[in-house]
């Protein structure tokens, strides 16, 4: 089985201020540049093969950790939330009242105008994994919070219609295994990540 390490990039300026960043291309904040700076990534993690999203805040997260060259894929980029790019949670709910708690009930199925639902995330997740090789060499892969959810459901078969039981962290990897048959296991979530010695 191959062993699959999950990181979800550092924090932005709209991750601090609750908006939905979608694929729109924002950039580490000082204090997520900051963050992933104190991250002390195992021996083995930084000898393996690494993936990120396309998106600038998963490849400077990388860059920071001293990864310099990851391959690109778009399968491993965030959902796209079409119209609703921008908007708060709060702002959703208060602008479409019940209609979007109704949505919100959908789980996979959850519909974005002109975007993404998480089952279309799941659909590429899944994409992704039939390119990857079946090998020792551990795999990390540097992504966003809705694309690990989507690895969950992969996983467990999750359908989001309520919460997992274990809140996704910060400063924390998620550990997968992937076998011969591209069957995708769920190892554990939220391992921290190891403090760098000052």
């Amino acid at each position: 089985m191959r062993k699959i390490i999950i990181l979800r990039h550092g924090k932005t300026e709209w991750n601090d201020l609750g908006k939905i960043q979608g694929k729109t291309n924002t950039v580490l904040s000082p204090e997520g540049r900051n963050q992933i700076s104190k991250w002390q990534l195992p021996s083995e993690y930084q000898n393996a093969e690494w993936v990120c999203s396309p998106l600038k805040r998963t490849l400077q997260t990388a860059r920071i950790l001293g990864i310099n060259a990851p391959r690109v894929d778009s399968n491993i980029e965030e959902m796209d939330w079409g119209q609703w790019t921008g908007k708060t949670l709060a702002e959703l709910r208060a602008e479409h009242g019940e209609s979007f708690s109704r949505n919100e009930q959908n789980g996979l199925d959850f519909q974005t105008p002109e975007g993404e639902s998480p089952r279309d995330v799941r659909t590429r997740v899944c994409a992704f994994l039939k390119t990857v090789e079946t090998d020792e060499r551990p795999l990390c892969i540097v992504t966003h919070k809705g694309v690990i959810r989507a690895f969950i459901s992969a996983a467990t078969g999750w359908d989001l219609k309520s919460d997992y039981g274990e809140k996704l962290k910060r400063d924390v990897v998620h550990h997968f295994k992937l076998d011969a048959t591209r069957t995708l296991r769920l190892v554990q979530l939220n391992i921290p990540t190891i403090p760098k010695k000052i």
